[in-house]
């Protein structure tokens, strides 16, 4: 198909954008979505580029079409699991009242995506979310209040630097595992718990904040950090 652009006026009255509602627009280039329109759902597997697109052929297809961009209105309030896998979305905007408070395993896995902005109402990213897309930086919206990095979130992605919000509180296994560009990262003064493995092949340099009374087995496996430091006032009670 040449479609290139797709627009859902404020008249609409669609709630929801079904699975495999992109599949197949491989020229497509721009989704505008109407601030005052009724939409708050976008389904499980949306945008997936093409029938044929898979875990282990994702990066050949994605690399052979451009991207497109999208704007997410705040009466969207829920993403399916997978919304974004596998597709060439690149660019991703939020309303700054968005009423999104997760956003779901897969939900830009395997994608296209390189930078995104958390809007302040998302409280949990959970499994998966990025894990091998092409996001090498993201920020969040200030009184962000993300508490939980869902297992795998970003492993294998093409992070390469990453400011966490204070509000998060835990951090799952494997979160930035595979990360080979992660050079840059500050943890949340009120983090409480690292997972197993969650920052293997990390390099630089990691400060662990004060409040943090868990680490899982082998935080840093396989990592190429040069220095860790415990903050004077650690509460972590062993290490495993």
């Amino acid at each position: 198909s040449s479609l290139n652009t797709i627009v859902f006026d404020s008249s609409c009255n669609l709630n929801s954008i079904p699975s495999n509602f992109g599949t197949g627009l491989l020229d497509l280039s721009s989704v505008i979505l109407a601030s005052d329109g009724s939409l708050n759902t976008i389904d499980t597997d949306a945008f997936k580029l093409s029938d044929s697109i898979s875990t282990s052929n994702y990066t050949q297809e994605l690399s052979d079409v451009s991207g497109f961009s999208i704007n997410i209105p705040k009466s969207v309030s829920t993403f399916g699991e997978g919304a974004f896998r596998l597709s060439h979305v690149t660019s991703v905007e939020f309303d700054p009242s968005s009423t999104l408070t997760e956003i779901p395993n897969q939900s830009f896995s395997a994608s296209k995506l390189s930078n995104i902005n958390i809007p302040s109402s998302v409280v949990a990213i959970s499994n998966e979310a990025f894990m091998g897309s092409n996001l090498s930086s993201l920020a969040f919206e200030d009184n962000s209040n993300l508490n939980n990095i869902g297992k795998h979130c970003f492993s294998d992605s093409s992070l390469n630097s990453i400011d966490l919000p204070d509000s998060v509180l835990s951090i799952s296994n494997e979160a930035f595992s595979g990360c080979t560009n992660l050079t840059s990262i500050e943890l949340p003064i009120n983090l409480e718990s690292i997972g197993d493995k969650a920052f293997s092949h990390l390099s630089g340099e990691l400060t662990i904040p004060k409040n943090v009374t868990y680490l899982g087995n082998q935080p840093f496996g396989s990592s190429s950090l040069n220095t860790i430091v415990f903050d004077s006032s650690c509460n972590l009670n062993s290490i495993p």
